[in-house]
Parts: structure tokens; sequence; C-alpha cells
């Protein structure tokens, strides 16, 4: 008698099933997958604009006419944006012959770009402090706005909270929080950007608290 090989109708059967338990895996974690994606580059676009305002501020950029400074403006009211900002001269001071602004972003006059956020991503905790795991945030500190700002012809940056001046209080270091709309039900979907005193400007995974 010939035989002929082949799948019976159970094998079959049973090969759809695995391959349709799969797909639906595959498919459920696809938007997880593709929101930590975009916040790594979010996250990454913020620390670039950091970097860009350290630049041009150390360069001694001039095309921006009063610009003394350049600084990133954080904003817990307006969480899904943020401001990169020239800080002006005007209302500032002298200082070895290079004019100064006054370490602060004065609103709509100084404003250089509005970044907004991917659709669904926003802001979270913004703190000010020494290091990581940082204590004064917005969380628990009644922190709502941080301020960060090179002046010409330094690439160190002053560091201040809720729109005080650097008379007032500079910090060593800031943290930014960014979270993806999966935050906080799925572990893995914040990330943080650190900017330091001495310059440096780092991105991790994880809150700022934590």
């Amino acid at each position: 008698m010939n035989w002929k090989s082949g799948f019976t109708l159970i094998e079959l059967l049973v090969a759809c099933g695995i391959f349709l338990v799969l797909t639906g895996f595959m498919i459920s974690n696809f938007p997880g997958s593709t929101f930590k994606i975009d916040l790594v580059t979010a996250t990454s676009n913020v620390a670039v604009k950091v970097r860009e305002a350290q630049i041009r501020a150390s360069s001694v950029a001039v095309d921006d006419g009063l610009a003394a400074g350049y600084g990133i403006y954080f904003d817990s009211a307006t969480s899904t944006k943020y401001t990169y900002f020239y800080d002006s001269t005007i209302g500032g001071t002298i200082e070895n012959g290079i004019a100064k602004g006054n370490y602060h972003f004065d609103g709509d006059t100084e404003i250089k770009e509005l970044l907004n956020l991917p659709t669904r991503f926003k802001l979270g905790d913004i703190c000010v402090g020494t290091s990581h795991p940082f204590v004064l945030c917005t969380s628990n500190s009644g922190i709502t706005s941080a301020t960060i700002v090179y002046q010409r012809p330094s690439y160190l940056p002053f560091i201040m909270k809720n729109g005080e001046l650097p008379s007032v209080i500079t910090y060593n270091a800031a943290c930014i929080e960014l979270h993806s709309p999966k935050h906080p039900s799925t572990p893995g979907h914040a990330r943080r950007i650190i900017v330091y005193q001495s310059g440096l400007v780092s991105i991790d995974p994880g809150q700022c608290s934590i």
C-alpha cells in the first residue's frame, strides 16, 4: 500500500492555534514597545536641546542679537511641552566687558522654540538638588518649574526652581522626568534627564526620586 506523508487535520488546527496565540501576544505588546522607543527618542531630544543651549552659550553665539545666554525652562503646568529660550541682555549687567542676562526665563519675549512632547507623553517630576535620588520634586516639595540657563562664555549651568534667581540659590543638579502613556501602570515607561552643575548631562531609565 502507498502512504503519502502529510499533516492531519488535528495537527493543522494545533499549529494554527499556536500561531494565533503568538500573533495575539505580539499585537498586544506592540503599543508598549512603540511607546518605549518614542520615550527614548523624546528623552534624547530634550537632552540635545540642553546641550544646544550649553554649546551656543559657551561659544558666545551672537546671532540672536540681545542674547546673553540660552536655557531650557520646564513647567509642570504645561507638562506636554518645554521651552528653549535665550536670556536677554535687557535688564542684565556687564561683567568683565560681557553683557549678562538676568538668568531667568521672562516669558514669550525670550522664547526661541516651544517644543512639544509626543502625543500623550508628558513631564513627570521636576526636581532639583545634588544628585539622584532627588528629594525636592514636584510630587513631594511643591516644585512647579525648573530653569536651566547657560550664560556666555561658560558651559556651566545655573539651575533654579520656581522662577527664583541665582541670587536666591542655584542647585547642583536638576532632574526632569518623562512619562509615556503607559506610566505608571506598566514598568519601564519613565526616563530621566539629569543636568549637573559640572556641565554633565545624563539620560537614564527610571524616575528622579527613586
